[in-house]
């Protein structure tokens, strides 16, 4: 369990193949809340560790 974000990372329990993720972002919503919030919770998620 993170502390951070209370969420338990586990292993997928079959192989499967990666998965590209692309995020585009649009300038005219970089203050809405939700965005805001979603982006410091990539950054922290990934600043973590768990992006492989």
């Amino acid at each position: 369990m993170d502390p951070i974000t209370d969420v338990h990372v586990a292993e997928f329990p079959l192989e499967i193949p990666s998965l590209g993720v692309d995020i585009v972002w649009n300038p005219w919503l970089q203050d809405d809340p939700f965005r805001q919030w979603l982006g410091h919770t990539l950054k922290t998620a990934t600043a973590s560790g768990y992006a492989h």
